[in-house]
């Protein structure tokens, strides 16, 4: 066993990082990336809006989770009563470039385009998003991009909030 075999074996008994998931555009092992698989939804007007899938292969990604907790005060005691409600929704941040190889990736950007405007979750695959934290669909909350890249590079920033579907039957 050597090369990329060794460097993650298994991770919670469920992902496999040490298999490379493709090549990237510089020849290097791509170990993980997002992609944001094609789409539709309707928009206000009632029309059919399609959206292509997009692949970051250079993503890094930041996950966050906060715990609901409601804090009360006793006159008199030093310190709170915690009492634990829920955990909030995973917070994630997507750092990465655009890119092509030899020219403006303009269609990586139209694609980027259409699917920031989704107004409902999006799927998201990803090993470390659905292997390790059970993550399949996000919202997009924000981006933010630049020109400060080269010809075919740009960074790309994207803030998203996890989404898990809810059985409301349980509730009654």
């Amino acid at each position: 066993m050597g090369g990329f075999e060794s460097v993650i074996t298994k991770l919670n008994d469920k992902a496999t990082f040490a298999i490379p998931v493709g090549i990237s555009q510089l020849g290097t092992p791509v170990i993980d990336n997002v992609i944001f698989p094609a789409g539709k939804f309707q928009d206000l007007d009632g029309n059919i809006i399609t959206y292509p899938e997009l692949k970051l292969d250079d993503a890094r990604i930041n996950i966050n989770r906060s715990k609901k907790i409601v804090k009360s005060s006793i006159n008199g005691q030093d310190g709170e009563v915690k009492e634990y409600i829920t955990l909030n929704d995973y917070v994630i941040s997507i750092n990465g470039s655009i890119n092509s190889i030899l020219s403006f990736p303009s269609g990586k950007w139209q694609a980027f385009s259409k699917l920031e405007r989704v107004p409902e979750r999006v799927r998201v695959l990803s090993k470390f998003l659905n292997s390790i934290f059970s993550i399949d669909y996000v919202v997009i909350e924000s981006f933010d991009a630049g020109q400060e890249g080269s010809i075919n590079d740009y960074p790309l920033s994207i803030l998203m909030v996890s989404d898990f579907a809810i059985d409301f039957s349980k509730f009654g």
